[in-house]
C-alpha cells in the first residue's frame, strides 16, 4: 500500500499526468497491493519520454529502445535489437530475459515482497 501511495505522489509531480492511471492507483491504495495489480502499472516509453516526463536523468544501456516503468519506479529496459529485457537497478544487479514477465516476477519476488 505504501508503494501505491508514494506513487500516486509521483505521478502528481509528472509533467504529462494520466488521470485515468491515477484513477487506476487511487483503487489499489486501500489495500494489499497483489502481483496482477502491480503488473497493471507498468507503462512503457521511450526513453526520451521518460527523462522529459519524470525529469531525470537515468543510468540506462545506451542501446535501450524503450523502457516500461512500474509503480514504485521500478525501471525495465527493453533492447530491440537484441530481443531483451533487462532489469539493472544498481551496477550490481542486472536480469536479462527475452520474457517480459519473467522480469515482472523477479522485481515482484525479489524487491517488492
Amino acid at each position: 500500500m505504501d508503494l501505491i501511495l508514494t506513487e500516486l505522489q509521483v505521478q502528481a509531480k509528472r509533467k504529462f499526468q494520466d488521470p485515468a492511471y491515477m484513477r487506476l492507483l487511487e483503487g489499489m491504495a486501500d489495500h494489499e497491493l497483489t502481483f496482477e495489480e502491480w503488473i497493471s502499472t507498468g507503462r512503457g516509453m521511450k526513453v526520451s519520454r521518460y527523462v522529459e516526463d519524470y525529469q531525470v536523468k537515468p543510468a540506462f544501456d545506451e542501446d535501450v529502445d524503450e523502457i516500461v516503468r512500474y509503480a514504485g519506479g521500478f525501471c525495465v529496459m527493453y533492447k530491440e535489437k537484441k530481443s531483451e529485457y533487462v532489469y539493472a537497478p544498481n551496477d550490481y544487479f542486472r536480469i536479462m530475459h527475452a520474457q517480459l514477465s519473467v522480469i515482472e516476477r523477479a522485481i515482484w519476488e525479489y524487491e517488492i515482497l
